[in-house]
């Protein structure tokens, strides 16, 4: 793997500065508003040097009701880093050595009125650090009842690579400025167990040059892509498209029962057209990846594999690079005739090299690898909040030790927050605390869900339900711990029948009885 970043930071500067397609956004000049004072107090300070590529940049503005975060190499800076922040600081990735950036913050209010600060300006280190150092991404926040926080988040290290082997001790947090104590509030920080999707998309140069350089070029593209499907794992979808002059599905997301059906697809790829709209398939490919972090993760990836050269010129690099941006994108370069700069600026997650098919295992080992580590590089933080009333909160995560300003930050409120009894409770929510005790289920066999929890128990080990059972219902769990249930009536049952049902956790001891009222 090559990596020379003075090199090819320099390439891309001077491909930015012959293009000016690059701009997502126009910032307001802040002579407009030249009797209006924006935010104010950079960090780093303006003109700094010597700033670490992993950046915390932060500002003084307390009016505003969010952000807009303008950061490029040029000036004035035109490209949105960030929009819609609510906080006066955003932590973010730059690349290059002695690179200079050019940053401004747009201070936005409720009615449309928009207030810039001034262009400031930071220098990147001359010399790259080796210094470990973490990024703390916050993907989502809930409530759960009846007073706990749930936070998802990922660990990733200066480099975006996944982070998958932190410990609770690894971990400072503080609500409201007040340390945390895992004793006093059954705080845990560790290992998310939602299993993440991972999408891989695949994008094959097909075009002529590719066997113009070398016949061979198309087969070893072939071959490699073949390689990443006989490599996937159970939670792994993969889809093929091949491009020259325009860049066409092969075959859509499919997953691993489908693997010799993506194969086939491969292998039929003929040769293209003698254009290469490299940038275009960037474009077009970035825009099918999607990342969903909810009750489900959905990660999803690019391999591009080509020579590297854009013959066609319908799009400029800058919009490619703009378009991968934030994307997971890695770069495979066959043959003789690779634009080195240009397939390593795209790979953001790695910019590999193959000259002979005997490379081809240990850089898809590789690439499998990076994505793998990403997947596992999920945390989640939970804890019983003492707070009560409908106030407002501010929670921040720290990981002892980092060498770089990163850290989790959030607020929620604590409107509804309830203290119950120790017990089993039914379909309880904040806006009815103590549930059902009592539920009708119709005598036409429609399904009604009834989800139990249990308060003041284990916090260590989940609950484990048992139901007792009766022939006028049917029971369906459709969790491990038999939490969350769909019952309904069965033949037997007699409309206005009232039949009592016990459920025990058998972790904690707890017991009771809910009442289904037939219809």
């Amino acid at each position: 793997m090559m990596k020379n970043i003075l090199f090819y930071f320099a390439a891309l500067v001077l491909i930015w500065a012959c293009d000016t397609k690059n701009n997502t956004t126009t910032p307001i000049d802040s002579s407009d508003s030249s009797t209006v004072v924006g935010p104010v107090d950079p960090v780093p300070a303006d003109g700094a040097i010597g700033v670490d590529n992993l950046v915390n940049l932060s500002w003084t503005y307390d009016e505003a009701d969010t952000f807009r975060v303008l950061l490029d190499t040029a000036n004035p800076p035109q490209k949105i880093e960030k929009d819609s922040l609510y906080a006066n600081s955003l932590t973010t990735f730059v690349q290059g050595t002695g690179a200079v950036y050019y940053w401004q913050v747009i201070a936005v209010f409720s009615d449309g009125t928009e207030v810039p600060s001034d262009i400031w300006s930071f220098a990147t280190s001359t010399s790259a650090s080796i210094e470990q150092g973490y990024q703390l991404i916050n993907h989502w926040l809930v409530r759960i009842t009846p007073n706990r926080i749930r936070v998802l988040f990922q660990v990733l290290d200066r480099n975006g690579n996944g982070v998958t082997s932190l410990v609770q001790d690894d971990f400072k947090f503080f609500e409201d400025g007040e340390l945390i104590s895992p004793y006093e509030s059954e705080l845990t920080i560790g290992k998310s167990p939602i299993i993440p999707e991972l999408n891989t998309l695949l994008m094959l140069d097909n075009s002529s040059s590719i066997t113009g350089n070398d016949p061979q070029n198309l087969t070893t593209i072939k071959n490699t892509a073949t390689e990443i499907v006989n490599n996937m794992t159970a939670t792994q979808y993969t889809g093929v498209y091949k491009f020259s002059s325009s860049t066409d599905e092969v075959i859509g997301y499919t997953d691993i029962t489908g693997q010799q059906a993506i194969i086939n697809a491969i292998n039929s790829i003929p040769q293209g057209a003698s254009s290469t709209d490299l940038y275009g398939a960037v474009i077009k490919g970035s825009s099918k990846l999607t990342e969903r972090y909810t009750a489900q993760i959905v990660q999803s990836f690019m391999v591009v594999i080509t020579d590297g050269e854009d013959t066609q010129g319908s799009h400029v690099f800058a919009d490619a690079l703009d378009a991968a941006t934030g994307k997971n994108v890695y770069t495979v370069g066959v043959g003789s005739a690779i634009d080195m700069e240009v397939l390593y600026l795209l790979g953001n997650k790695g910019y590999y090299r193959i000259d002979q098919n005997s490379q081809i295992d240990s850089v898809v080992a590789e690439i499998q690898s990076g994505i793998l580590q990403l997947a596992d590089s999920f945390y989640e933080l939970e804890y019983a909040s003492p707070k009560r009333g409908n106030v407002e909160h501010f929670v921040e995560l720290f990981i002892n030790g980092n060498k770089i300003n990163s850290t989790l930050q959030a607020t929620y409120t604590s409107a509804d927050f309830f203290d119950p009894e120790p017990g089993i409770y039914f379909n309880s929510s904040f806006g009815e605390p103590e549930g059902d005790d009592r539920i009708e289920i119709t005598s036409d066999g429609i399904a009604d869900t009834v989800i139990a929890r249990s308060y003041g128990g284990s916090t260590v080990t989940e609950p484990v339900y048992t139901w007792t059972t009766d022939n006028s219902l049917n029971f369906t769990f459709l969790d491990s711990n038999n939490s969350t249930v769909e019952v309904s009536s069965t033949a037997a049952a007699v409309s206005g029948q009232t039949i009592a049902i016990l459920v025990s956790d058998t972790v904690n001891g707890f017991s009771k009885t809910i009442n289904f009222v037939i219809l």
